[in-house]
Order: structure tokens, then sequence, then C-alpha cells
């Protein structure tokens, strides 16, 4: 019996013994003093890098001293167990308020941040939590866990170290977004997607150099969405493979129209994101999209995050030095958001720094963001490379980028991503600024 309910490396209890405790609590009648049950759902943020640094072994050490620490927490009427791998959960059996609730997820993250020592090195593992209040509502566990475990995810979303409460408002989003990656898979066979343009741009002079191809979704009942409501559950889901391959051929169909009717050829910039990277035939992709768009290589160029050299960084190092052999240029976008190595810069083919807009938009407030767009100017000088700021909105922004050495930026001050039309018109009008209406 034993066994059959409790975990054999923590001692805890296990899935059986949550659910058996969570079915007893919803049948019993309700409670006369009006307290809650909580149930908080508990995962180790990148725990799998203890077992890839330390070893399994050392990673269940961890796994057992994390159970102690939750022990520590509990009072009687409490029961905590562990679901598997690195996720457990505790059922506070009194608690009298949401804020107690609160001040009882702090205690937990408290507890469970202090560094762990493993071979002698002290490492930190933080943990997110995922709160769920325990209500009639719930007809029985699996519904309770589940909506502990929704919540979880949103922390993790969030960059961990945190804890969330499960509501309405996670549910309704959480079923959006099930329903949005369900509708993705058909997103491009019913031709609604369709690729914006954004000019990149030489501030000295405000001419148009090259372009930035964003893909947008004209969702059959949400209208025009941006990538920012989509793109994220394409990788997740795969669809952003299907995706990625049509961006590259709708981008071939565009240049030749870019061309004959701009009059001139553009650098082509196309964000590439780490799922595809990881697709076998992504190479072939791109020699295609080089074959077959007519331009000189140099002018396509391939934007990619910091992220993509997390998993498996020399692999990526030899995919991103085929694509350099083909004579395509690799640009870092986003830089200084990410996992931020400068090692980078010296290890991987890059071309082009891409200084993210957060920095641009408070380096006239902080002189530490001003500092650090600087160093990152002057460090890409150094390396050879062309250095582009982002998000550009206003010109005292613009002005101070060229007095730090930055010629070109990307941003609402010159155009918002645009259709192909829209963009064919500026390139015979040029970029116009906003005139500034000085009051009387």
């Amino acid at each position: 019996m034993h066994l059959a309910f409790h975990d054999s490396l923590t001692g805890l209890g296990n899935r059986s013994f949550l659910f058996e405790n969570l079915q007893t609590q919803l049948n019993a009648p309700a409670r006369r003093d009006k307290s809650s049950l909580y149930l908080m759902h508990v995962g180790l943020d990148r725990f799998q890098s203890v077992n890839e640094l330390f070893g399994y072994q050392n990673g269940d050490a961890l796994l057992k001293e994390a159970a102690e620490r939750i022990e520590d927490l509990l009072s009687d009427e409490d029961i905590a167990v562990r679901l598997g791998a690195d996720e457990f959960c505790i059922l506070f059996g009194r608690i009298n308020s949401q804020d107690q609730a609160r001040r009882m997820a702090l205690r937990l993250l408290q507890l469970m941040e202090k560094p762990y020592t493993l071979q002698g090195i002290e490492f930190p593992v933080t943990v997110s939590i995922g709160v769920c209040e325990v209500e009639s509502r719930y007809t029985d566990g699996e519904d309770l866990l589940r909506a502990g475990a929704t919540a979880l995810e949103r922390a993790k979303r969030q960059g961990g170290n945190c804890y969330v409460f499960y509501d309405q408002a996670i549910f309704h989003e959480t079923l959006r977004a099930i329903e949005t990656t369900l509708q993705l898979r058909t997103a491009v066979e019913q031709n609604q997607l369709e690729l914006y343009y954004q000019p990149l741009v030489d501030m000295r002079d405000l001419s148009i150099y090259g372009v930035e191809s964003l893909v947008r979704w004209n969702h059959p009942t949400r209208g025009l969405l941006p990538p920012g409501a989509f793109i994220e559950l394409a990788e997740e889901a795969g669809s952003i493979i299907p995706m990625g391959v049509w961006a590259m051929e709708q981008t071939v169909a565009d240049i030749r129209t870019m061309t004959q009717q701009g009059g001139r050829s553009l650098v082509i910039s196309l964000n590439v994101s780490s799922r595809q990277l990881d697709d076998p035939d992504f190479l072939r992709h791109v020699k295609k999209l080089v074959s077959n768009c007519g331009i000189d290589p140099s002018l396509l160029q391939l934007e990619i995050t910091e992220s993509v050299f997390v998993r498996d960084p020399q692999r990526v190092g030899y995919l991103l030095q085929d694509i350099r052999a083909l004579g395509v240029k690799i640009a870092l976008d986003d830089f200084g958001t990410g996992y931020s190595s400068l090692s980078y810069l010296s290890n991987f083919p890059i071309d082009v720094l891409k200084i993210d807009q957060s920095f641009v938009r408070n380096m006239m407030h902080h002189r530490l963001n001003l500092d650090i767009v600087k160093m990152l100017i002057e460090l890409s000088r150094k390396a050879d490379m062309r250095v582009v700021g982002e998000g550009v909105e206003t010109e005292e922004q613009a002005m101070a980028l060229l007095h730090a050495g930055c010629n070109f930026g990307q941003g609402y001050l010159y155009s918002r991503p645009v259709p192909l039309s829209n963009l064919v018109l500026q390139l015979r009008q040029g970029i116009r600024l906003p005139e500034v209406k000085v009051q009387s």
C-alpha cells in the first residue's frame, strides 16, 4: 500500500495519493469556518541543466533536498506529492484568504531559491508555481490538477521564479491558444498569410537600403494579426516549418516586384526561428531561395536571435557557416535581451548586429543604456559588422544613434511594417519624417 501511494525517490506521496485526497476533499461538506484549500503546482526551473552538468545521480539528490524543503513548510493539515520528473504538488489544507495563499507561495519561492550544493559547487535552482483554489465548481481531481498545471505553465512563460494564480482569464486564454494552434495548421493552405515589409534606413540621408519581412495572419474572424499573436504558438506546434517555407517562396515573388517597380535592389531580411534551424531541410530551402530570387546572395539576410545557440551551438555554428558559404548574410536580432553572450560575436559568423529596441528606447533616460549602445556600436565596428538600431521612434533617438556611430536604423519614425504595394510607393517617394508642430 505504501509503494502504491508514495514516490520511491523522495518518500512523498505520488499522483494516486494526491487524487485520493483531492476527491475526498471535493466530496466533503462545505466548511463552517470559511477556510479554503489551495493546490500549488510546483516545477523546478531549468532542472534539465542539472542532469546535464552534474549527472542524474546529483539530479536525484537535488530532488530529494527539494522534497525536504517542501516538507519543512507543511503543517499537519497539508500534504505534498511528487508528480514525476521535476514537478511537485502541495495541497494546503486550511488557508483563510487569497492573501495568505500569496504569502505562502512567496515563502515557498524563497525557501526553494536557496542554492543547492552539488559536487562542492553552489548551484541555484528556482521554481515556478501555479496556484489554484479548490472550489466546488471542480468535479474531480483531474480538473484541479489541469488548472494548476496551466497556471504553472504561465509562470514558466513569465520567466520562472514566480507564482501565478489560475483564474477565468487564464482559462479563456488557454482555450484561445488551443483554438489558434489548430487554426494555424491550415493557415498556409488557405492562403491566410501575408508578408509585410519594414524599411531598413540609412539615417544619414533617409535612404532605404533594405527591408525586413514580417509575416501577418489574415485570421478569418480576428482580422489581421501581428507575429506576437501566433509565432510562439506556431513554434511550439511545429507550424513554423511550413510557414517559414511559405515566407521564403513568397519573398522570392516579392523581390521581383520590388526590383521591377522599385527600380533598385534591396537587402532582404528574413526572420528565422530555432525550430526552423532544427529542420533537416532548412539548408535546402535556403539554397532554393538563393537560386530562385535572381539577386546577389549578399543582399539576402537571415535574422536569428541568441536563443538559437542554447541547445546545440556547435551544430548551429556549422549550419550558419554553410549558409554564409552561399553568400547569404547573418544578422543577430534583439541583441541584449536573450542569453547575451558576447562570445557569440566572435565564435559564430555574424554580419549584422541589431541593437534591441529596449536599449534604444531607454538610452535617452538611463545613462547605462546609452553606454551599452555605444559599447555595442564600437564592438561591431571592430568586428567589421554592420550595426542597426531597432525601434527608432523619435528624431532624438536617431540623432543619438548617429552621434554614437550607428548609421542604420529601423522603426516607426521611418515606417511601420507595410504591405508590398505600400512599400513600392515608399521606394519611389522616399522616407518622409512627420512634421513637428510648434505650439505658439
